[in-house]
């Protein structure tokens, strides 16, 4: 008789698709909120693009006004060396000739009247003088105080262009780093679209591989009777009832009766095969130390032992250490282990490796190999 409780349908399989399932939604979840990022980036980037057009245009019509302002500061320099030029000469001639010139223009009157237009033309040419060199000066350090602010100006443009351009190009790696990143998220999103199919396909197959042992058991197992070699001579009055099934629960799984089965070499099967997806995990059935554990061995292949609290000892073989992880972490011999708690993982290790992946399990008592059969039954249904 094989027992399939619930036919929780190849639920080891089930859980590598919840969890391919949970990373595509997490991808697509990564990916829309790239998306988001990627469309606000682009938002930004024409924003920028467009502050560094009209700085970059404020920039030309600036160096344009320096270009004019220093015309215009070029010509009112000539001016002044101009007024300079003649009121240097002005001054040479009045060195020279004092205010013999003077009297000379001024003698040369003819009249009172003439004499006072003479001598206020005379002070007008010296007040013109001044005023124009004066107006010069001040025409001169007007433009430099405006040559200093466009200056002033041209390098505050300056400097936010290049701002602008390296924010510009910063946001454009960045934009293509979101894109990269859309594509690679496009990539593993497909990917594990793949391999979610390939999972649901396995998962089918496995479906109907544990259907049909349901429907036919081991053609080696018993019909599900317990005889009087059920105990293997242990007293049944001392027995591991309060043990849980080996398997988590949830996952799917397979076993009969196969107590005594013959087995190569005239040996006898001491135990029970439970099948069950590779990589089930496996559980302690009951508060205990971890005993022996061993690597692989042609008979067992990965193996450990649990001695029981309640004074029987649990032993476990073919465990998955052959294509992938045996033991759970931290499970080491001595290490205490509560009821329940994973402790390996189920394979097809040692002799094993031609049949379906199940776990061999196994329970002594004072040295003597029990029939786990009935307690492995109430476990499971209890």
């Amino acid at each position: 008789m094989l027992i399939l409780p619930g036919l929780a349908a190849g639920a080891s399989l089930q859980q590598q698709i919840d969890n391919v399932d949970s990373q595509i939604n997490s991808k697509k979840n990564q990916q829309s909120e790239t998306k988001t990022k990627s469309e606000d980036l682009n938002k930004r980037l024409e924003e920028i693009i467009t502050k560094y057009q009209a700085s970059y245009s404020e920039l030309a019509t600036t160096e344009s006004e320096i270009a004019k302002n220093q015309r215009e500061l070029n010509s009112a320099i000539g001016q002044q060396a101009y007024y300079q030029k003649i009121l240097n000469k002005r001054s040479v001639f009045a060195y020279r000739y004092g205010n013999v010139y003077i009297l000379e223009i001024l003698l040369q009157t003819t009249d009172f009247q003439d004499f006072i237009s003479r001598l206020d033309f005379l002070s007008k040419i010296s007040t013109r003088d001044a005023q124009v060199l004066r107006a010069a000066k001040r025409l001169k350090t007007e433009i430099k105080d405006k040559r200093n602010k466009l200056d002033k100006q041209k390098l505050h443009q300056a400097e936010l262009v290049n701002l602008l351009a390296n924010n510009k190009d910063e946001m454009s790696k960045t934009l293509a780093g979101q894109q990269e990143l859309l594509t690679v998220l496009n990539t593993d999103i497909n990917s594990l679209s793949s391999d979610k199919q390939k999972l649901i396909e396995d998962k089918k197959a496995e479906d109907e591989r544990l259907a049909q042992w349901a429907a036919s058991g081991r053609s080696s197992g018993g019909s599900g009777h317990i005889n009087d070699n059920t105990y293997g001579g242990a007293n049944p009055s001392s027995s591991p009832l309060n043990m849980i099934f080996p398997l988590a629960r949830g996952y799917a799984h397979g076993y009969s009766n196969d107590w005594g089965a013959a087995r190569p070499g005239g040996s006898r099967h001491q135990g029970t095969d439970i099948f069950a997806s590779r990589g089930t995990p496996v559980v302690a059935v009951t508060n205990g130390v971890i005993g022996s554990m061993f690597g692989q061995q042609k008979l067992g292949g990965f193996r450990m032992w649990v001695n029981g609290d309640d004074g029987y000892n649990y032993y476990y073989a073919h465990l998955n250490g052959d294509v992938g992880i045996a033991y759970a972490p931290g499970i080491a011999p001595g290490v205490r282990v509560s009821q329940g708690q994973v402790i390996g993982y189920v394979g097809n290790s040692g002799q094993a490796k031609t049949t379906p992946t199940h776990t061999h399990f196994g329970i002594t008592i004072n040295g003597m190999w029990i029939n786990p059969y009935p307690y492995l039954r109430a476990a499971d249904w209890r």
